[in-house]
């Protein structure tokens, strides 16, 4: 994927200080956020392979509500609680997503894209793999194969992983 190099630059140089911690932290919202943007794409386009109304639902409920409140809620009734460390850029990304993608920023989203890029290089392959292995282990039934795979895919051509 071809980005914008200055943002790109300037955010691989931000993922690249950070903590082991907020890495980990923030592949996994990716994960479940990538996921959840196939699955909502896919419901608004009419795809046939689309999830119902009510499951495409719960997919965004969980993935806008684990960036909002940094707590990811699991099947079992357990939590993961995302690091305070991680919180700014968090909303750092996420107001970027906004602006870009809600209100016609192409700035903004010029940026996100850059962003989106520099975060899948730094965390690479392997740590990517992991997250998605989890939300399998926990959120199959929610996401279902399909889509986990389609979010993989997305991940994988925009950190230009080999597949």
């Amino acid at each position: 994927m071809q980005v914008n190099e200055q943002y790109y630059k300037y955010w691989k140089d931000i993922w690249s200080i950070q903590t082991a911690e907020v890495l980990d932290a923030t592949a996994l919202i990716r994960v479940i956020e990538c996921t959840n943007g196939c699955i909502q794409y896919a419901f608004r386009d009419g795809d046939i392979r689309a999830l119902s109304t009510e499951q495409t639902r719960e997919c965004m409920k969980l993935s806008m509500g684990t960036i909002k409140n940094k707590v990811l809620p699991l099947p079992d009734g357990t939590e993961v609680t995302l690091p305070k460390e991680c919180h700014n850029i968090m909303n750092e990304a996420r107001d970027l997503y906004t602006r870009g993608f809600k209100q016609g920023d192409d700035d903004a989203l010029e940026e996100f894209y850059a962003l989106s890029k520099a975060h899948f290089k730094v965390l690479g392959r392997q740590i990517i793999d992991e997250k998605f292995k989890f939300i399998d282990e926990h959120f199959v039934d929610l996401f279902t194969p399909y889509w986990i795979m389609m979010g993989r895919k997305y991940i994988y051509s925009v950190g230009e992983f080999v597949v």
